[in-house]
């Protein structure tokens, strides 16, 4: 019976040149995190997990494609706003501002914050939707390496304010 022979040492380069390349760019844990104004067709936008209680949600990113190739940031949040769905298909997330509607105005440079203005009205439901939505917008800007602070408002009105009365109506 004639025994198996292993490849020759030279057929596994490219095998070795991968595993190389991976753990190269694997370095340390980190990810590469595109600044808030790069251009981009694909993102991450996040969602929310959620726990057993309030606390316990977990704001969650889910990578998606733009429809065009522009700014992360005003694309992100766009997309995010534009989601009509209470759930994502693909992860099972749950998305609080999904009755909300809320366009992006603009997006204003602060400093290593972002001021972004928004125009709609924001419609909440469940016991944890205040704290859902502000994770869901907040996180999605934070994303990116140049954002360091985020401040929002609708149609000029504080975004703590609005989400204080929202939820006064929603009791």
């Amino acid at each position: 019976m004639k025994r198996p022979r292993w490849p020759e040492p030279s057929s596994f380069v490219p095998l070795r040149f991968i595993l190389l390349v991976s753990a190269a760019l694997a370095g340390c844990g980190r990810l590469i995190v595109p600044a808030s104004t790069d251009a981009v067709d694909r993102t991450h936008i996040f969602l929310i997990a959620p726990g057993v209680g309030c606390a316990d949600d977990a704001p969650t990113p889910i990578r998606i494609a733009l429809p065009r190739r522009q700014r992360a940031l005003e694309g992100a949040i766009s997309a995010l706003l534009a989601r009509r769905e209470v759930f994502d298909a693909g992860s099972g997330l749950v998305h609080s501002l999904y009755a909300s509607h809320l366009t992006l105005g603009s997006a204003e440079r602060v400093g290593d914050g972002v001021h972004l203005h928004l125009r709609g009205y924001v419609e909440l439901g469940g016991p944890c939707a205040v704290s859902r939505v502000r994770a869901e917008l907040e996180r999605t800007a934070l994303q990116f390496s140049d954002v360091k602070r985020v401040e929002i408002d609708i149609a000029g009105r504080p975004f703590e304010e609005i989400l204080a009365e929202a939820e006064m109506h929603a009791r």
